[in-house]
């Protein structure tokens, strides 16, 4: 498992990458509306409590890394916005398994078997 200054650093450098605040614009977009026909209901918002769901403080994280850098305005490519999109939630899960480590207790051994 890397480490989380390994994770951040990649990610960082994702974040530079020619077209990602287009990325970044859809995003916010998929993350922080609520769809609905007619009328919101309780079940529009089910989707804000997925797993893949991003959260404010995961979006502005990427959004600092975004404005540390020089924004290339570029218009990716269909494939080149999936690539981004795949690769900075993959990093992002990572990054939550290296967090997420030091506070998984560690497993104790069974006690010994008295005969």
């Amino acid at each position: 498992m890397r480490s989380e200054t390994e994770i951040f650093s990649e990610l960082e450098q994702l974040c530079g990458s020619a077209g990602y605040i287009h990325l970044y614009a859809d995003l916010v977009f998929r993350n922080t509306f609520v769809r609905f026909a007619e009328g919101i209901k309780g079940e529009d918002f089910h989707e804000s409590f997925g797993r893949d769901h991003l959260i404010r403080t995961e979006l502005t994280t990427l959004l600092g890394m975004i404005l540390k850098q020089k924004i290339d305005f570029t218009i990716p490519s269909a494939d080149g916005m999936a690539e981004l999109g795949t690769r900075t939630l993959t990093l992002l899960e990572e990054l939550h398994t290296a967090l997420a480590g030091p506070m998984r207790p560690t497993p104790t051994p069974p006690p010994p078997m008295i005969s």
